[in-house]
């Protein structure tokens, strides 16, 4: 049967049909959510409840990527395999959201290698939460729109790409810290 206890993020998180399904859709769906989720939900356990990813496999949007906290729309890699088939990959939508925060999400993050997608969206979830821990505003009330409203697009690339780390971004806000830490 279900399982009675489970993770919030699973009731969430939305991905469309997608390939081999889906005439439309250019990558598979279904299954990558899966990958994502069952990687944070280890690694973060109910730290991520109310996270929500919504994945689409083509710009129609089915699974309305624009208005997830992680938005991912399935595309194609520019490299090709060693085959000369496409790879495929996904473009990383950041600050959408639907009540009292709705936005259309802002493409941050291009034509991402589909087997790297997990380990990008670990790394800003992985900083989200340090400053959630570290900052504890208002409680937990520090969602996920609010780590990406505080930083730039740039930053937010270079936290996905592992060339900075969340402690990196608090140095570079406040370099007074660096005597400190």
């Amino acid at each position: 049967g279900f399982p009675l206890r489970i993770n919030r993020i699973w009731g969430r998180s939305i991905a469309c049909t997608g390939e081999p399904f889906c005439n439309y859709s250019v990558t598979e769906t279904k299954t990558k959510l899966r990958e994502i989720v069952e990687r944070l939900e280890m690694k973060f356990g109910d730290a991520i409840a109310d996270l929500k990813i919504h994945l689409d496999g083509c710009p129609h949007a089915c699974g309305q990527h624009w208005v997830g906290d992680i938005g991912l729309q399935g595309t194609t890699a520019r490299e090709t395999d060693e085959h000369g088939n496409k790879i495929q990959a996904y473009d990383i939508i950041l600050r959408g959201g639907l009540g009292k925060k709705t936005a259309i999400g802002k493409q941050v993050l291009r034509r991402i290698p589909t087997d790297l997608v997990p380990l990008y969206v670990e790394r800003l979830v992985e900083a989200w939460l340090w400053f959630r821990t570290l900052f504890n505003v208002n409680g937990n009330n520090y969602d996920f729109r609010d780590f990406c409203d505080e930083w730039t697009d740039d930053e937010l690339k270079d936290i996905a790409e592992g060339k900075m780390t969340a402690r990196d971004l608090l140095l570079k806000k406040m370099p007074e810290l660096a005597m400190t830490c």
